[in-house]
């Protein structure tokens, strides 16, 4: 691979339109490489990219759209997971224990633990029950000075 030293953009200039190179009094130089070394590159790179392109198209455009669009629950669920692993964690559990606590399968446990699922109430109770905590209310921060019996009296 060949390389000239052409010099900063102004001179640069210059070089191009007059076709020859012209010394530069500045000490900042890039490198370019000559049209045939770049040519043959350009072509080797595409050559390696059509090898190892993946058969499958990429969804990744879809999937940021769903996240932008699903993003005032994403947040939520988000920490709701982070809360739950956490808890899980401390207490020594697996995804199997917790879900039958819950009474329900591993695999929607696993779903709830990645941060993107949408709970429903009744989700949100039955992980509260199984784990001893708070998820969505916390009744000292609510109401500080008062017991739990006199908030709900």
């Amino acid at each position: 691979m060949t390389f000239d030293k052409i010099p900063s953009w102004p001179t640069w200039q210059t070089w191009s339109r007059t076709s020859r190179l012209q010394t530069s009094t500045k000490p900042s130089t890039i490198l370019l490489m000559t049209t045939s070394a770049s040519s043959a590159m350009k072509k080797k790179t595409l050559e390696f990219l059509e090898a190892h392109q993946s058969e499958t198209p990429s969804t990744w455009r879809e999937e940021a759209e769903w996240r932008r669009d699903n993003w005032s629950w994403l947040r939520h669920s988000q920490k709701i997971a982070v809360k739950v692993l956490l808890q899980m964690k401390q207490e020594g559990l697996t995804q199997k224990a917790l879900a039958e606590r819950m009474d329900c399968t591993q695999q929607y446990v696993s779903k709830i633990l990645k941060g993107r699922e949408n709970m429903s109430l009744d989700t949100l109770s039955k992980l509260e029950d199984a784990l001893g905590i708070n998820l969505i209310y916390d009744e000292q921060v609510a109401y500080p000075n008062m017991a739990a019996e006199e908030v709900y009296a």
